[in-house]
């Protein structure tokens, strides 16, 4: 198996797992919030540690700058969303 897909499909399931947590951590009322959260820290968790057994430094690198990043994005969207509303 190519490591481009090895890495991809890491990568997605690094994605899926961040989204999960940060969904898990709203202040809004989630139904299973902290299933949200839990699913969502094992799914990401386990695909880096998976990560770097199959995935080369610079790919495992990568890996961890884009958990890092979307959840500093999605933070900076949810102050400004949260600010507008309070404006308003």
């Amino acid at each position: 198996m190519d490591t481009y897909y090895i890495f991809f499909v890491f990568m997605s399931l690094t994605f899926f797992g961040t989204i999960l947590f940060y969904f898990g951590n709203t202040k809004k009322r989630v139904f299973h919030r902290d299933f949200f959260q839990f699913l969502g820290g094992i799914i990401t968790l386990g695909s880096i540690a998976l990560s770097f057994l199959f995935l080369n430094w610079f790919q495992w690198i990568f890996l961890i700058v884009l958990v890092f990043s979307i959840i500093s994005f999605s933070s900076a969207v949810l102050v400004e969303f949260v600010t507008k509303k309070r404006i308003k």
